[in-house]
């Protein structure tokens, strides 16, 4: 399957939506639907928000594969906090299409096998009587058109007065502080206890980060850039750190940030492979925080207008099923 299969599948169905992403309504199911491109051609995953106990969700994906293990693949992503999402891939004897409306029918026949029901109270008000459907990044869901206007509004709001007021200036001074703050645990647990543990280096983006955006810094494109050099630079001072507080505890006294690059300059052999190792774990503490870094103005306010442009009153989607 390919993108241009999915999308005149999803606009024989009457999805609304734009580039890889559509919502629908199946029957009573809101549903929205990403193409994934892979090596050997797309798949597709499937977002649903239902209403169940606690371990409903393993039943629910377990019969779902068995059920439909002769035409497609399924992949759990995730299922949590009511969201039910499955990648699904279509084997080759089976196109997307025909693959496509069968899964539905099973996704119903589960739904109600399990006692199961689709989510029907506002995600943002959390009451009932919802009267549209709406998407809510990354589900098509049943909500009230005017929380999710309202909702919208203010998130737009909020961008406005962040890119009113938001400093590039006081936004590095917070990433520099959070960055500080986050060395703390790597340099006490070395310095105090003598063991050396590259996973609280992951701590250093994450509070260069939330320093950031703690002293209101201007969330555009510049913030991902800021928050990379803090924390790149918080690299070699926190092994500096390190080494100066052995250094003060053993008693041969202190010796300035200066001292220790021209250390590391002329014997690199005996810092590189520490260095890496902080400059790793830095690394996986930024790939955890980049979600929230590439939420920049630009893209926020572009999911507010999608998620407004897709609202729909759930009468009319509902005749047109």
């Amino acid at each position: 399957m390919d993108i241009i299969e999915f999308t005149s599948i999803m606009e024989r169905d009457g999805c609304i939506g734009n580039d890889k992403d559509f919502c629908g309504v199946y029957g009573d199911i809101p549903y929205s639907v990403a193409f994934v491109q892979g090596r050997k051609g797309g798949s597709v995953a499937f977002y649903l928000r239902i209403q169940f106990a606690d371990k409903l969700p393993s039943r629910m994906f377990s019969y779902l594969r068995q059920q439909t293990k002769a035409y497609v693949r399924l992949q759990r992503l995730n299922t949590s906090k009511g969201l039910f999402c499955v990648l699904v891939t279509t084997k080759k004897i089976w196109p997307f299409e025909t693959a496509y409306d069968h899964l539905f029918d099973e996704i119903e026949a589960v739904i109600d096998m399990l006692g199961m029901k689709i989510a029907d109270v506002c995600p943002i008000c959390r009451q009932g009587d919802c009267d549209s459907f709406a998407f809510i990044n990354p589900v098509y869901q049943k909500a009230h058109a005017a929380c999710v206007h309202n909702h919208n509004a203010d998130i737009q709001a909020q961008v406005q007065q962040n890119e009113m007021t938001g400093s590039y200036g006081l936004g590095a001074v917070g990433a520099i502080l959070g960055g500080l703050v986050g060395m703390i645990p790597s340099v006490a647990l070395a310095v105090f206890f003598d063991l050396i543990s590259g996973w609280l280096c992951a701590l250093i983006p994450l509070g260069a980060y939330y320093g950031y955006k703690l002293l209101r810094g201007k969330m555009s494109n510049g913030a991902l850039k800021i928050i990379i050099a803090v924390s790149i630079i918080a690299a070699p001072i926190t092994l500096y750190l390190i080494e100066l507080g052995w250094s003060i505890l053993e008693g041969w006294g202190g010796f300035t940030l200066l001292d220790y690059l021209e250390y590391m300059l002329i014997f690199p052999e005996d810092v590189l492979p520490a260095l890496l190792q902080v400059l790793a774990f830095i690394g996986i503490g930024f790939y955890l925080v980049y979600k929230n870094v590439s939420k920049n103005n630009a893209n926020v306010w572009k999911e507010a207008s999608i998620s407004e442009a897709m609202l729909r009153p759930m009468a009319d989607l509902s005749e047109e099923a």
